[in-house]
């Protein structure tokens, strides 16, 4: 075999490798991300985490921590809290607020 052949064999080789990888990187530009909040043509404003509804301010006043409703301001702060970690934006919590 000669240099030219054993070089375009690698050529080749190569191609199909970069191929591949531009595969991957548009499947991985396609992946939907996960919303943080809802629709702002919504009259609800809702807060999710790993795909589920955390918080959801409704328009009437109600406000709903996993689809129940919240009686206490400390439920709100700790639900919040908990997001708010969730997405990176705290790191070290303070203490509950009792």
């Amino acid at each position: 075999m000669s240099e030219n052949e054993s070089l375009l064999i690698r050529l080749a080789a190569l191609e199909q490798r970069l191929s591949h990888v531009e595969k991957i990187l548009q499947q991985a530009t396609q992946r939907k991300k996960e919303p943080v909040h809802s629709d702002l043509q919504e009259p609800n404003l809702t807060l999710y985490l790993q795909g589920e509804p955390l918080l959801v301010f409704q328009k009437n006043g109600k406000i709903l921590h996993k689809g129940k409703p919240i009686g206490r301001d400390t439920e709100i702060v700790e639900a919040l809290r908990s997001f708010l970690l969730a997405q990176g934006h705290i790191k070290n919590p303070k203490t509950p607020v009792n």
